[in-house]
């Protein structure tokens, strides 16, 4: 999810990218989007997170289900990144 800081409404609007990498911001964080193929690939996304924390990455996980409540998905990811030291 990337903010758009010049929304006409005065709030930031949000877009996803596919595989992409926002900078700017220190929280180094990836959001992964798990369909229902991730339910058979548990330990590789394990292996990934892994490969990511070694990277200093945070990872957040969310499921494709909870993108149909946008709001309640932005609320999850704003209170992700304020748990981030």
């Amino acid at each position: 999810m990337l903010a758009n800081p010049a929304a006409s409404s005065g709030e930031p609007s949000l877009r996803a990218r596919r595989s992409q990498c926002a900078r700017g911001d220190s929280k180094k964080t990836v959001i992964e989007l798990d369909g229902s193929i991730h339910d058979e690939k548990e330990e590789y996304d394990q292996f990934r997170d892994e490969e990511m924390k070694l990277l200093e990455l945070h990872v957040l996980r969310l499921k494709n289900e909870e993108l149909s409540e946008m709001d309640i998905v932005i609320e999850k990811i704003i209170f992700y990144l304020n748990t981030i030291v």
